[in-house]
Formats: structure tokens, sequence, C-alpha cells
């Protein structure tokens, strides 16, 4: 994977981590209070392992991303940003 900086107020050529921070915020980080980093932290890092093993992506024909890594609609390439479909 290569780095890549977009210029300054570009959130449009940062589109789906632009996505997936409302997500991370929406349904993790405001249901909770946190007293501690280490607690944030956790959950953090919990929700990313279900983001991309259980939670269900409508863009992916509603398969979970490690369920959409291993279908036949996947062909391992990608165009940019977007999976190619077979």
């Amino acid at each position: 994977m290569e780095h890549e900086r977009i210029p300054p107020k570009t959130p449009s050529k940062n589109a789906h981590i632009e996505s997936f921070h409302a997500v991370l915020e929406d349904e993790c980080l405001r249901r909770s209070e946190f007293e501690m980093f280490a607690e944030a932290h956790e959950a953090v890092l919990e929700f990313i392992n279900f983001y991309n093993e259980r939670r269900i992506h409508g863009s992916l024909y509603d398969l979970s991303l490690k369920e959409f890594g291993s279908s036949k609609r996947w062909t391992g390439k990608t165009v940019g940003c977007e999976a190619v479909i077979a």
C-alpha cells in the first residue's frame, strides 16, 4: 500500500475514508463515553474488526467486507479506489 497525500480541504478526493470516519463516529464513538484514552482505543479496534468482519455493506451486495473479499463477485483488482466487479 502506498501512502498518498491529498491537498488540504479536498475531502472529495478522499471520500472513502471520509465515509468510514463518519460511520466510525456515528456507530462507535458517539454511543459511548470514555474516561481513558485506552478505553476509546480498544472500542475503535473492536469496531474496526466488526466493520471488516461482520458489518453489512449495502454497496457490497449486503455482504460484509470479509464475505465480499472471498466471494466470486470480487476480482481482486481495483481501479483507483473502486472495486472491479465481475
